[in-house]
């Protein structure tokens, strides 16, 4: 039999007279633990420098001979170097509370060097200035050594999970769906009302991965690679058509056994998902657009569709790769998101030792840049007959994407307006959906309960 929840005071303290008791006391042993190894390491990695540099000459003995500016400086940064390490290997240890541990390395440190200080100015053993930085800096280079540790381990928790997720063959099944000259990569996890996400650039359906496993738990999710993308084929699609991509997502959905599916897609996929809504609706039970780039639509449409004009010609001189970081900069990718994209990679590689094929990245990057960027950025929704259609749409961009003013999370506004539609938001940035899975879930969840509600 299951054990009882406390519903009271009482009964919670019985519940944890022994348990608890038990857990506190190795939680707070593994706390100091973690402090100490921090402090040895930091105190054990400045002995051994210390008598290194000055066995060979490089720095005096404190007693014999006073520190150099050089010196000191030299000093400074490997003790500062230490510190960080030693307050970052503290944090990653901590049971719990991180941050807490490494600014508790960080407050030993400034005691020590406070110390230190002392005995540096009454000795004249080196500059004054020496021994001010070392207190000053101590807790600031613990911060932000807590900090990294945290984002460390965030991201690797986040790359183990993803690739767990991603090579479980037992949750999914994948097929193959020839339309128009390309064989179409695609995956269908779980059962229930059938639900379609369309990638953004690179096209890579792996992408949805974990959002797609958590909703799997409710509906029917299918995802797919894009043509000229991921496992799908690149017969050297000539031009990138958008019509023709709705048609894809209108095989991959038959070929899937549906004949209509609630349709999301995200960036270049969310442009694709406007354009079901335009000409395929009779397959499209409602849309969700994520923060589609649509520079026609922005308050100063000139401006971005010269600068993708730009990133265009930067690909074809001097090559994609350029043009990539071009790209990134410009529309601005969120730090964050670099996790995000590791995790997908990592589970890539995982897929290819599972002898998954993949189309070569640079070859996918080139198609992206020179092919998709300028059609896709350059599309109109045809407001009129969205609604002509009466297909439901939500909007929706990310809360991190709308305070950064990203132009694709304020176009996303502005085409709710147009079409006189709900604006949905959703956590983090353009591709949290990676980095940010179970929230994401939540919100895309509620909009699919929504909608269920709207269609009855």
């Amino acid at each position: 039999m299951s054990r009882p929840l406390a519903t009271n005071g009482d009964s919670i303290k019985s519940a944890c007279a022994g348990g608890c008791d038990n857990y506190m006391n190795k939680s707070a042993f593994k706390s100091i633990g973690a402090v100490l190894t921090g402090l040895l390491t930091v105190a054990i990695l400045g002995f051994v420098t210390d008598t290194v540099l000055q066995r060979i000459g490089i720095v005096p003995i404190p007693q014999e001979e006073k520190f150099g500016t050089a010196r000191a400086l030299l000093a400074l940064s490997y003790h500062m170097l230490y510190a960080f390490f030693g307050c970052s290997l503290a944090a990653w240890l901590a049971p719990n509370r991180p941050m807490a541990h490494a600014v508790a390395v960080g407050g030993f440190g400034v005691v020590i060097s406070t110390l230190g200080f002392i005995a540096i100015v009454a000795g004249d053993l080196a500059p004054a200035w020496y021994g001010w930085a070392l207190v000053v800096l101590s807790l600031p280079v613990a911060w932000i050594g807590g900090k990294l540790s945290i984002w460390h381990f965030n991201q690797r928790k986040e790359r183990l999970l993803y690739e767990k997720i991603m090579t479980n063959r037992t949750y999914r099944r994948s097929g193959r769906v020839t339309t128009e000259g390309d064989d179409l990569y695609f995956e269908v996890r779980g059962q229930g009302k059938p639900f379609l996400m369309i990638s953004g650039g690179g096209g890579d359906g792996g992408a949805y991965g974990l959002v797609a496993e958590i909703l799997s738990n409710e509906y029917k999710v299918i995802t797919y690679d894009r043509r000229a993308c991921a496992r799908s084929t690149m017969h050297d699609p000539h031009h990138f058509d958008i019509p023709q991509q709705s048609r894809d997502a209108v095989a991959v959905l038959q070929a899937a056994g549906e004949r209509s599916a609630v349709v999301f897609g995200n960036s270049s996929g969310a442009v694709i998902a406007l354009e079901m809504a335009t000409t395929q609706p009779q397959v499209v039970r409602a849309v969700v657009a994520h923060e589609p780039p649509l520079a026609r639509i922005h308050p100063d449409p000139e401006t971005w569709q010269r600068f993708f004009t730009n990133v265009y010609d930067t690909a074809v001189r001097f090559g994609a790769t350029l043009a990539m970081l071009k790209f990134a900069f410009g529309i601005g990718i969120d730090f964050s998101f670099l996790g995000a994209f590791k995790a997908v990679r990592a589970a890539r590689k995982e897929k290819i030792k599972h002898h998954e094929q993949y189309l070569d990245q640079k070859k996918v990057m080139d198609f992206f840049i020179k092919q998709e960027m300028v059609p896709v950025t350059n599309y109109e929704p045809d407001v009129e007959a969205i609604k002509k259609n009466q297909v439901q749409v939500f909007m929706a961009a990310g809360k991190r994407s709308l305070d950064k003013k990203r132009f694709y999370a304020q176009t996303a506004k502005i085409l709710a307006d147009k079409l006189g539609c709900e604006f949905v938001l959703f956590p983090g940035h353009h591709g949290s959906f990676v980095d940010m899975p179970n929230e994401w879930a939540t919100t895309l969840s509620g909009v699919l309960h929504k909608i269920e509600r709207i269609t009855l």
